[in-house]
């Protein structure tokens, strides 16, 4: 018997809890670092692209480290008002889950270094097309 192809993922920037839920294939109430990674890879479609997915990775470690999670989250800590969900959709410039006052539109001429405590260097090239604003923060 064929197997019918799965449907598209919900959208992580408007529907946290149905994205978390479609990734957490085992059913098991959280996220593995490289579940997190493989989702955002697909969600972003980066696939094939060896330095938006190194720089994806980069992204991953940075947002759970914000968050003060060790390597796996659970669906809790991804859908909470400050949770992971939130973090990666501000940090890839999907959009402000915040309350407060969006500040004005600055030029999208973004040059930034970004070094990491890994000791690893990147610039805004290494980040995919359009996820770079003026309130992204690393």
């Amino acid at each position: 018997t064929p197997k019918t192809p799965r449907p598209p993922p919900p959208k992580l920037e408007s529907e946290p809890g149905a994205w978390f839920d479609y990734w957490d294939e085992d059913g098991v109430g959280y996220l593995e670092e490289g579940e997190v990674l493989r989702a955002l890879v697909h969600s972003l479609e980066v696939r094939g692209d060896r330095g938006q997915v190194r720089g994806t990775a980069e992204l991953v470690r940075a947002c759970l480290a914000a968050c003060d999670i060790q390597s796996r989250v659970t669906r809790e800590d991804f859908v909470r008002e400050d949770g992971l969900a939130t973090v990666v959709a501000e940090n890839l410039g999907l959009r402000s889950f915040r309350t407060e006052t969006p500040r004005p539109v600055e030029p999208t001429n973004y040059d930034i270094s970004v070094r990491t405590n890994g000791g690893r260097t990147f610039a805004a090239t290494d980040f995919p097309a359009g996820i770079l604003s003026a309130d992204t923060t690393v």
